[in-house]
């Protein structure tokens, strides 16, 4: 997790960076943002944005 700045609001926002190794990981990640966005508690952080960077990495298998 990473704190960040929204490029469009200007708001502090928290980044979530994660690396997938298999199809299937990304399907479930996609399935817990969809669950969260419906959810509305001060506990849960509010999802703004979601994507996914095909860039290759450093230090990392290119997918």
């Amino acid at each position: 997790m990473y704190r960040a700045v929204h490029e469009s609001t200007g708001q502090m926002v928290a980044l979530k960076v994660t690396q997938v190794e298999h199809p299937d990981q990304l399907a479930s990640m996609r399935a817990e943002v969809a669950a969260l966005r419906r959810l509305r508690h001060n506990g849960v952080v509010q999802i703004l944005n979601d994507g996914v960077d095909h860039s290759p990495r450093m230090g990392g298998p290119n997918p």
